[in-house]
C-alpha cells in the first residue's frame, strides 16, 4: 500500500494530540476536502488493523488514539520510513500542478483524473479549480468547464506560454 505524506502527516497529528480531532479539523489543517480526510482515515484503519491496532472514533467527537508512549514512538518511526521521498502539494502546489497538466493536456481533462493524478479527492480539486480561475484572470486564459466532457485551459497561444513560464519560474 502506498501512503502519501498527507496521510503520514494526518496520522502523526493524531498520535501526538492528547484530545480527538475531527475530520473537519484535519482537512482545515492540511487545506485538503473532508473526503480526502476520511480516505486516508480508512487507509490508516487498514494499516493500523495489520498491526493489531486501532483508531478510536465516535460521531460529533472525532477520531484519537488509545497508546502507550511506547506505542507512539514505535507508530511514529514507522510512519517516517513509509515514503519519505514523497512531497505533498499544499494548494498553492496543486493550483500550479492543474494549470501545467491542463496546459499541456490538449483536450478535456476530467475532475477525477486530475485528483488521481495529484492523489486528492474529487471534492479537494473543485476547491482548487476555483483558485485557478482566479489566477487565469491575470492572463487572457480561461477555464473551460464542458459538462460530460471536462475542463480545459484556453486562450491565446502566447498568453498560455506567459502562464506556463510564469509557474516553471516559481
Amino acid at each position: 500500500m502506498q501512503l502519501y505524506v498527507v496521510f503520514r502527516l494526518q496520522s502523526k497529528r493524531l498520535i501526538e494530540n492528547e484530545t480527538s480531532l475531527t475530520t473537519k479539523d484535519l482537512a482545515k489543517e492540511f487545506n485538503v476536502s473532508i473526503r480526502t480526510v476520511k480516505y486516508d482515515l480508512d487507509n490508516l484503519r487498514d494499516w493500523l488493523a495489520s498491526k493489531e491496532l486501532s483508531l478510536q472514533s465516535q460521531r460529533n467527537k472525532g477520531v484519537w488514539f488509545e497508546l502507550t508512549d511506547v506505542q507512539k514512538i514505535v507508530l511514529k518511526n514507522e510512519l517516517n520510513e513509509l515514503g519519505h521521498n514523497e512531497v505533498f502539494a499544499n494548494q498553492d502546489a496543486r493550483v500550479n500542478q492543474i494549470i501545467v497538466h491542463l496546459l499541456l493536456n490538449q483536450g478535456y481533462c476530467t475532475i477525477k483524473e486530475l485528483a488521481e493524478y495529484l492523489t486528492v479527492s474529487n471534492n479537494t480539486i473543485l476547491g482548487d479549480l476555483d483558485k485557478v480561475d482566479a489566477q487565469m484572470r491575470m492572463y487572457d486564459v480561461s477555464l473551460v468547464r464542458r459538462a460530460g466532457h471536462g475542463i480545459r485551459l484556453m486562450g491565446p497561444e502566447k498568453e498560455c506560454r506567459s502562464l506556463m513560464e510564469y509557474i516553471l519560474q516559481l
